[in-house]
């Protein structure tokens, strides 16, 4: 299916011809083959407004953090003026979308607003691999102003770890056995208040923000789960080969999420979901980096499929380089990417569920191809159960620098 154009602009009906391909399904989930490139962000952004205006897509999900998603939701409300960063880098393609969210929502002829989710758990530590204190933080605040004489002596005992908790870019945590049980339960005690409480917690605030306030606490315990089945370090920066446990644990959590999410929009919601392919995809993560691991960690994409069936769409995303290139860094099975460049030309998008694919490429897209994944990496999968349709552009740029900072 060609695309006239994948950059903002007037809807083109090629666009339209998208919506028998997602049907009914309540989540699209878009991959990108790396972060901080344009192309996929561009794609995202188009595909969103198209969903929103012609499919009745509610919210926008992405691979960021759930704590942090509260800042976007403030400003595409209306309620503050700073500009959030959405992504992994601040871009002009994330300003474009969260500027045209809050116009949308500003309009007084549109009922529905739109919603934001973050659907990853805000780690923080080297390699953003331990548990952060900031979704602690947003549900303990939350109680302070709410309960504040419940709240009290459970301020006593998190304080202790809130400080020892990692930022962006510090170190990971020790923690003993007995301390890190410490930990696990002043969170489980933090959400059973919570819980126990919703009723006059929503009458003294409101659904949304005990909501909030609840899922922060619950993606605390998600963080400190990871936490608790990944091995410690051997070396400074190197990933040990059973970290696969807490890799799927981080994904099983985002799935989580994202379900969460879709119960927030209600049964007639629908919601655009956007990550990284090692993460939409319906396989686990095999190849390149990821061979360390001993045993390979299963994706949000398997997680999702396996709940939503027919009710999630997978469109993963490749670029279809030129001959003259970036080299490829696919060092086993044939490309997905190489392949692809020789079906047409850029952009377009393959439904890869075809019926009426001939019998040699459908074949071909049930064997292990490689996926060019970020820089210097690659994932090995099948194409066919791992994505519903392929968007293909024909090569990755970095994304354009902010307007509005």
């Amino acid at each position: 299916m060609p695309l006239h154009s994948i950059e903002a602009g007037p809807r083109h009906e090629d666009w339209r011809r998208l919506k028998p391909l997602i049907g009914s399904a309540r989540v699209v989930a878009l991959g990108e083959p790396a972060h901080g490139v344009h192309q996929p962000l561009a794609v995202r952004n188009r595909l969103f407004q198209f969903l929103v205006e012609e499919a009745g897509f509610t919210a926008l999900a992405t691979e960021s953090s759930f704590t942090d998603g509260s800042a976007v939701s403030d400003f595409i409300d209306g309620h503050s003026a700073a500009m959030p960063q959405l992504g992994f880098l601040p871009s002009a393609e994330d300003e474009e979308l969260l500027l045209w969210m809050k116009a949308y929502n500003a309009d007084s002829t549109h009922s529905w607003k739109l919603r934001f989710y973050g659907i990853d758990l805000g780690l923080g530590g080297l390699g953003n691999s331990y548990p952060s204190p900031a979704p602690i933080r947003a549900a303990l605040g939350y109680l302070e102003k709410t309960l504040p004489e419940n709240a009290a002596p459970l301020r006593v005992r998190l304080e202790p770890h809130l400080a020892r908790l990692p930022g962006p870019g510090n170190g990971p945590p020790v923690y003993s056995r007995t301390e890190h049980d410490e930990l696990t339960g002043a969170i489980t005690d933090l959400i059973g208040l919570l819980e126990r409480s919703r009723p006059r917690l929503i009458a003294l605030s409101s659904n949304s923000a005990y909501e909030r306030a609840h899922r922060n606490a619950v993606v605390a315990r998600q963080a400190d789960q990871m936490f608790r089945v990944s091995p410690p370090e051997a070396r400074p920066g190197q990933i040990p080969s059973g970290a696969w446990k807490g890799v799927s644990a981080r994904d099983a959590a985002m799935a989580e999420n994202v379900l969460w999410a879709l119960g927030q929009e209600g049964p007639s919601g629908r919601v655009l979901l956007f990550a990284h392919n090692a993460h939409v995809k319906n396989a686990p993560t095999l190849g390149g980096v990821w061979d360390v691991f001993d045993q390979p960690p299963a994706a949000m994409g398997q997680f999702l499929r396996h709940t939503l069936g027919a009710d999630l769409v997978i469109v993963g995303s490749c670029a279809a380089y030129p001959a003259d290139g970036p080299p490829r860094s696919t060092k086993a099975a044939e490309s997905l990417d190489d392949v692809v460049a020789t079906v047409g030309s850029a952009p377009f998008l393959i439904d890869i569920r075809s019926a009426g694919m001939p019998a040699p490429a459908a074949n071909w897209l049930t064997t292990p191809k490689s996926l060019t994944a970020n820089a210097g990496s690659f994932l090995i999968l099948p194409p066919r159960s791992s994505f519903d349709l392929i968007f293909v552009t024909d090569r990755l740029t970095p994304v354009v620098a902010p307007k509005r900072r």
